[in-house]
């Protein structure tokens, strides 16, 4: 990788942090809603674990044991 001069550098450093403290700031404002988003992928995430483990353990969507042979 081909060494940036001084003054390159400095400004894209300038730039990255720029960028990130706009990242943080849209963040933690309280209009971006950032608890309810989480809240939603938490749930998202145990649906499709859920989802993927049913057939093992014999769990329905509904989280309610199944027998795999009747299906009741």
């Amino acid at each position: 990788m081909a060494e940036s001069s001084g003054g390159t550098g400095a400004i894209v450093a300038i730039f990255g942090s720029l960028i990130g403290l706009a990242v943080i700031a849209v963040i933690v404002s309280q209009k971006a809603q950032t608890s309810s988003i989480l809240q939603a992928l938490g749930s998202a995430a145990g649906t499709a674990i859920g989802a993927a483990t049913a057939p093992v353990t014999g769990a329905s969507s509904t989280g309610t044991a199944v027998n795999p042979i009747t299906g009741k």
